[in-house]
């Protein structure tokens, strides 16, 4: 896909989110061993699909808050319940 304008001004938006040397906690959705989750859980371009926590919040959440991200129901609900308010 192109790049878009809007996608420029989202990825701009999570480096003002995340610095070098931050902690942040990398959740899988799935319960399988890590080895297992990190080949499954991909992407078509291949990349981890995963939430992604700093400070307590949930990086994807808050991109959905603030405009930045849709929340698709029509592809699933969250796999957790604390990922999923609905």
């Amino acid at each position: 896909k192109p790049v878009t304008p809007f996608g420029k001004a989202t990825k701009l938006h999570m480096e003002g989110l995340f610095s070098p040397g931050d902690q942040v906690v990398v959740e899988f959705p799935g319960n399988e061993p890590v080895a297992v989750c990190w080949e499954r859980y991909r992407d078509n371009y291949r990349r981890p699909l995963v939430f992604v926590h700093k400070d307590g919040a949930d990086a994807q959440e808050l991109l959905i808050r603030e405009g930045y991200s849709p929340y698709f129901v029509k592809y699933g609900r969250a796999p957790f319940a604390e990922h999923d308010r609905a």
